[in-house]
């Protein structure tokens, strides 16, 4: 049984497994093809425009639990792999899982509706908490996209009924509302739709998403159920170097992709400018998911009606 991650670093390693030579010694490079397998727009919780992806040759958009966001991308410059990222749970324990390309069935529309209704649940509430606070809006939009904390926030403080309400308090934007009235943990992630289901329902290329996010990779046993996920419910990658990582987290889901043939991701959850241009997924990466996935491809007429 594999007992966690223990990873020494204290044996030197040698200039040359790295690659690195002398400036003489070293030939010009052609430029690596490049992209990210894991991007958000405003359609869920994200600020990515199509025209931020130039310089990138692919990008997956995979806005939460929606399609929504697509329709928007189709005529970007860089080439665009539809995606979604689903909030899962299984065991007891909540996921996210990233699936490009995928290859929905009608009954993964009615999970889709179902997360839309969990999530608008907590929205609800979250408003009658601020409405004790004085604060309300004139109209509440029960829409996805654009449900999210940030544009709640400013929703809040730029809705007319509140104006006496912010100068008498001084408040002054969301970061300084957010301080002062919102709790930390309030969040409006969906508790989570069975993974099973998720599976049975949608075809695609599977990517467990930024798994030292859900559970602690330094205990075997979550380790463990990491492992016996990806091989029950087949997956083809999962998530490595990324933002959401430690160097820990980051060796950890390394070794798990070794030992079950998965694909090692880099890529940034990206959900602002600044996420783009850092832990690009490599080209490699993205060819073996397409090979692993045996180069499925979505229908996009399917993706863009979704109800």
């Amino acid at each position: 049984m594999f007992a966690g991650c223990r990873f020494s670093l204290s044996t030197p390693v040698p200039r040359s497994l790295y690659g690195l030579t002398s400036i003489a010694q070293r030939a010009p490079c052609p430029r690596m093809t490049s992209g990210q397998v894991h991007l958000h727009s405003a359609a869920s919780d994200g600020m990515i425009r199509p025209e931020m992806l130039v310089g990138l040759d692919f990008a997956a958009l995979t806005d939460h639990d929606t399609f929504a966001g697509l329709a928007a991308f189709q005529s970007a410059a860089t080439q665009i792999i539809p995606g979604i990222e689903v909030s899962v749970i299984h065991a007891g324990c909540k996921f996210h899982v990233v699936i490009l390309e995928p290859q929905p069935a009608l009954g993964f529309f009615t999970l889709l509706s179902d997360l839309k209704k969990q999530r608008e649940r907590k929205v609800k509430a979250f408003l009658e908490e601020m409405s004790g606070h004085g604060f309300q809006l004139s109209a509440f939009p029960f829409c996805w996209p654009g449900i999210n904390k940030r544009w709640l926030l400013e929703q809040l403080l730029g809705d007319s009924l509140n104006q006496d309400q912010v100068r008498r308090l001084g408040l002054q934007g969301p970061k300084d509302f957010k301080r002062r009235f919102v709790p930390f943990a309030v969040d409006f992630t969906p508790d989570g739709v069975e993974l099973g289901q998720v599976r049975e329902s949608c075809g695609g290329i599977f990517i467990l998403a930024h798994p030292g996010a859900s559970l602690d990779l330094k205990l075997p046993e979550n380790v463990a159920r990491i492992e016996d996920l990806c091989q029950t419910f087949s997956f083809h990658g999962i998530e490595a170097l990324t933002r959401r990582h430690s160097g820990t987290d980051a060796a950890c889901a390394a070794e798990i992709a070794r030992k079950l043939d998965l694909v090692a991701i880099t890529t940034n959850d990206v959900h602002s400018p600044d996420d783009i241009w850092h832990n690009r997924t490599p080209q490699a990466q993205l060819d073996a998911l397409y090979e692993r996935g045996n180069q499925v491809r979505a229908d996009w007429s399917i993706l863009l009606h979704e109800n």
